[in-house]
Order: structure tokens, then C-alpha cells, then sequence
């Protein structure tokens, strides 16, 4: 299993949001061959649903989607994450999904299935150099002993303010070694949720 970037790249405001395409990718020498293990059937991530949860929280939770239903690029939506400040999350989730395909098809199991060369990354940029502030720590780990951050934890600071959530999965291939740069490898999703904290 392969994640490239491939066909949509979006500026939405001022933020850049890229969105990967789920692929595979064959030797040109040998086409029944993936160049990565676990390689499979195109897909196209649709849909990006972060859920921000508390062990004795009755919810409902914090959460912010990423929608692109046919897979175009033409119809994406983006919500804005609206959380509390002083507030702790210890059992956040992200779910990846392709709905061009029936049944729907969950990309973040693959995702998990091939964790050894995938990581999560997780940033928060306030607006205007405001106080707010979202610390994230990656909960899950592949083989290795390495995060991979389809769970995590979050703590928000005191401060209210607005700022900006960043989504961002790295992909590892062709001999890269997994490593907790946010710039290394290939960028399969890298996506812009605005934030409130209130």
C-alpha cells in the first residue's frame, strides 16, 4: 500500500490544503510488482474525521472533517475545530475514508496495516501571535516501537484564541527510514482545520 500525492491541491483562504490520493505504485520492470509491501488497489482518501475524546467525558466530543465525497476536489468541505480551553483529550482518534468506493472503504486501517512507514503529525499555529496553545502526543505504535498517530492526546492550553490545526501524514519508501521529521518522506495528507478555543 502506497499513499502519493495525485490530483488535489486546494487553497482554501490563506492555508494550503493538500490532499493524497491512495495508491499503489508498480516496477516499471515488473508491473505485477509493488515497489512497497502491502502495496493494493488505488484509493482516494474522501474523507478526514479527527475526534477529540476524554476518557469520563460524556461528550458530545470535539471534531473536525475533512470531506471530499467524489474524490474531485470540487465540492471539499472543511470544518472549523471549536474546543475548549483547559482542556485535556487522552483518547483522540483520526479515521481516513474512501467513499467512492461500496462499501465504504476505511483507508486508516490500511493506514494501521502498514504503520512502519507512516507517521502522523499534529501542529497547532495560533493567529496573531495570540496565547492559545494545542500540545499533541502520538499514543499508538507500529512493529518498531514507532508512533504512527491515528491516536493521540491533546492538551489545551487556558488562553482562548484562534489559530490553526494542521493534519499532516508522512509516507516512508524506497529505502527512507521512518524518522519524527514532519518534513521527511512524502506527504500523503497535509490539511488545514481552522481552530477555535474558547
Amino acid at each position: 500500500m502506497k499513499i502519493t500525492i495525485k490530483q488535489i491541491t486546494l487553497l482554501i483562504l490563506t492555508p494550503l490544503m493538500i490532499l493524497g490520493a491512495l495508491s499503489c505504485k508498480k516496477d516499471s520492470s515488473n508491473p505485477t510488482t509493488p515497489i512497497d509491501p502491502g502495496a493494493g488497489s488505488q484509493e482516494y482518501i474522501t474523507k478526514v474525521i479527527v475526534t477529540f475524546r476524554a476518557p469520563f467525558g460524556l461528550g458530545p466530543y470535539p471534531s473536525c472533517t475533512f470531506s471530499d465525497q467524489d474524490g474531485t476536489g470540487k465540492n471539499v468541505k472543511i470544518d472549523t475545530l471549536k474546543i475548549p480551553k483547559s482542556s485535556v483529550y487522552d483518547l483522540c482518534h483520526i479515521i481516513v475514508l474512501d467513499e467512492t468506493k461500496s462499501p465504504v472503504d476505511t483507508v486508516s486501517n490500511a493506514i494501521l496495516k502498514e504503520g512502519a512507514y507512516h507517521r502522523f503529525h499534529f501542529t497547532y499555529m495560533p493567529n496573531n501571535g495570540n496565547g492559545s496553545f494545542m500540545n499533541f502526543s502520538l499514543t499508538d505504535k507500529d512493529k518498531n516501537g514507532l508512533p504512527i498517530g491515528l491516536q493521540f492526546k491533546d492538551s489545551v492550553g487556558n488562553q482562548s484564541g484562534t489559530g490553526t490545526f494542521n493534519v499532516n501524514l508522512r509516507h516512508f519508501s524506497n529505502g527512507l527510514v521512518k524518522n519524527d521529521d514532519p518534513k521527511a518522506g512524502e506527504a500523503d495528507i497535509f490539511v488545514n482545520f481552522p481552530v477555535q478555543i474558547k
